[in-house]
């Protein structure tokens, strides 16, 4: 499930969503319009937002990240220079 999901779950809460939009920019509408809430990356918003986050990291798991790739494993030069480079690299 998502995020927010899992969060209410753990606490008891039953998620029953009227409306479910995609988009950040869509998101950030209804939030700014007083009809919602919303569980976002902070990588979606910036200064010129009239919204704002309560920051909440500690109640979500934290996401992994991987490089997306065609199924069949063709790459292009770029991506394959790319996936080397990140193979490479000393995690952290």
């Amino acid at each position: 499930g998502h995020a927010p999901d899992i969060v209410m779950s753990r606490n008891g809460e039953i998620s029953n969503p009227i409306l479910h939009v995609d988009g950040w920019d869509t998101i950030k509408y209804y939030v700014d319009a007083g009809v919602g809430i919303a569980v976002v990356p902070d990588v979606c918003l910036t200064e010129r937002d009239r919204v704002w986050r309560i920051p909440a990291s500690n109640l979500f798991p934290p996401r992994a990240y991987g490089v997306l790739t065609r199924r069949d494993g063709l790459l292009s030069l770029a991506a394959d220079w790319f996936i080397r480079i990140l193979d490479e690299s000393p995690s952290s």
